[in-house]
């Protein structure tokens, strides 16, 4: 029996052409790889690059933003430092006190510091680090300052002597205006000089009183008074002091009254008053009631023979108080100019902080 090898199929192959076409096709696919490739390499941050180097500043200028919200005051505040506390984080009972801060030399590094210790980097290779202080200023209460004790009004002069004699109707004063600087804002009385004695007895009580003035003449209005007792006058006139320790302040364009009230006894006291002329008493005069001050009038030709002593004050330079509302914060690390980070940091308890 003869064996028959048997002839397997032949396989047809790729032809020369379509060979070709497919080297063609994979290197169009290889390129495209390689485009690919190339793209997602570059779209891979460079360690060195703007987007890190401003995420990076990013995160310290958040940082610094977060603790300066809940400052509770504020010690130092320059271009490149800032100092503050926060409230207590350790339970001591005592604030933190945090300070960020950069030398101003391109290359050295953003540091903080907590509590005084040793200042620890934030971030490296800092190129720029700004801050810049948001304030609202308040306008203080004005304040004042006031002269030493001085002579505001004086009158010792005249043509013949007159009594007034103090009772519990008759009761006598003098209106005066007192010299004051140009910018006074206002005055008071001190203390008072005149002529007085005692009117026989000496039971007699007098209040001597400082009132305002309208039309030169006294109002019902007791700006201070003190005490009069006529167990302590002479016999016949001598000059006597009284005292005020009132704080009642009197405006500058207008004068004044000096009232002796009648307290007790028939007759409390004689006072001194001269007969004058208008040249010589200068828009002062004598004011007297015979009701007990019901009613007054004036005499212009008449005056107590009187010294007004007290002060004036001029009003001081407006001053104001200021309160951090934010702050400014302007942070660059590395070459690049474009990875600048600027933000404010805004200041919830907005502390009181040195101005302007």
């Amino acid at each position: 029996m003869t064996l028959r090898r048997r002839r397997s199929p032949l396989r047809p192959g790729f032809t020369l052409v379509e060979l070709m076409v497919s080297i063609a096709m994979f290197a169009l696919v290889a390129v495209a790889l390689q485009s690919a490739l190339l793209l997602a390499g570059k779209a891979i941050p460079d360690a060195k690059g703007a987007n890190v180097s401003m995420l990076a500043a990013s995160r310290a200028a958040d940082q610094i933003s977060g603790e300066l919200t809940y400052a509770l005051s504020v010690t130092e505040m320059t271009a490149t430092a800032v100092t503050f506390t926060v409230a207590d984080r350790n339970a001591d009972g005592s604030p933190e006190t945090i300070r960020y801060a950069w030398s101003g030399v391109a290359g050295d590094p953003l540091t903080r510091s907590y509590n005084g210790g040793t200042a620890a980097s934030v971030l490296d290779d800092v190129r720029e680090f700004a801050l810049a202080f948001d304030k609202n200023s308040k306008k203080n209460p004005p304040t004042y300052t006031e002269s030493a004790e001085t002579l505001l009004y004086s009158f010792n002069s005249g043509l013949l002597n007159s009594v007034c004699d103090i009772d519990s109707a008759n009761w006598y004063g003098q209106y005066f205006v007192p010299t004051l600087p140009n910018n006074a804002a206002y005055w008071r009385v001190t203390h008072v000089r005149f002529q007085a004695q005692s009117h026989g007895a000496t039971l007699g009580d007098t209040r001597v009183q400082v009132r305002t003035a309208t039309s030169g003449l006294p109002t019902a209005i007791v700006v201070d008074q003190a005490d009069l007792q006529e167990s302590t006058l002479p016999s016949s006139y001598g000059w006597i002091d009284s005292y005020f320790t009132g704080r009642t302040n009197l405006d500058p364009s207008a004068g004044a009254c000096v009232v002796f009230r009648w307290i007790k006894d028939t007759d409390s006291c004689d006072v001194l008053a001269k007969t004058v002329t208008l040249a010589l008493v200068g828009g002062a005069k004598l004011v007297s009631t015979s009701n007990s001050g019901s009613s007054w009038s004036g005499n212009v030709l008449a005056a107590m023979p009187l010294y007004v002593y007290g002060v004036s004050a001029t009003q001081d330079a407006d001053t104001y108080t200021y309160s951090l509302t934010g702050v400014r914060v302007s942070l660059r690390t590395g070459s690049d100019a474009a990875a600048r980070v600027v933000l404010t940091a805004p200041v919830a308890g907005q502390p009181q902080v040195a101005g302007p």
